[in-house]
């Protein structure tokens, strides 16, 4: 999905949140919520999965120190009836993925709750909102760097991946007319296809 932030349709819930944790909803023409999507800014304390703790991490009590290897995490919880909440978020989803069942229980047990009523927080003065605006971009600017380091790691191995099958079909030893022209035709779709895997590395 585009960030939430890039959209019109998500409205960003300035009522509520925390210095970890920022929320949008996805309303529907009452201005009712249909789908609420927040993200958890986790540091490697209380990430997903257990992992080695950052030198911040193990000495914050002294050093009071941000973590290093922070994970930013984007719960979608549904407010309306699971085929309202389908039709309505469907449009603004670009990919989908499949996650084991491991990773669906810790995702599940880490879900924040639902809000379902507008929060006023005593502490919302301006102090606090311009920090916690300040760490909601930092989220922002980490997520957008993270995904352009995804595509150019997935890039990168389907080039390596077509390299390969490239290779494979330049060392066939064929005499028969009508393979070497189908393979023929391969490698030039192969070569074609190369060029276009280096033309966006390059671009990225």
């Amino acid at each position: 999905m585009t960030y939430p932030d890039e959209r019109p349709e998500w409205v960003y819930r300035d009522d509520c949140g925390s210095y970890s944790q920022f929320r949008w909803s996805l309303r529907c023409k009452n201005d009712r919520d249909i789908v609420q999507l927040v993200v958890k800014h986790n540091t490697c304390l209380n990430s997903l999965f257990m992992q080695p703790y950052c030198t911040n991490c193990q000495m914050r009590e002294t050093w009071h120190q941000p973590c290093t290897t922070p994970e930013d995490v984007f719960f979608a919880l549904a407010i309306q009836p699971t085929d309202i909440c389908n039709d309505a978020i469907q449009p603004l989803v670009q990919h989908s993925y499949s996650v084991n069942s491991v990773t669906i229980s810790a995702y599940l047990a880490h879900m924040p709750r639902a809000k379902y009523s507008v929060t006023k927080s005593l502490k919302n003065n301006d102090r606090t909102r311009k920090k916690m605006l300040e760490l909601k971009a930092k989220i922002k600017a980490r997520v957008y760097e993270l995904n352009l380091k995804a595509d150019a790691e997935a890039a990168k191995s389907m080039h390596q991946q077509e390299q390969i099958a490239y290779d494979s079909l330049q060392s066939i030893n064929v005499t028969d007319p009508i393979t070497l022209l189908t393979l023929g035709s391969m490698a030039t779709d192969m070569s074609e296809l190369l060029n276009t895997c280096e033309l966006i590395a390059e671009l990225k």
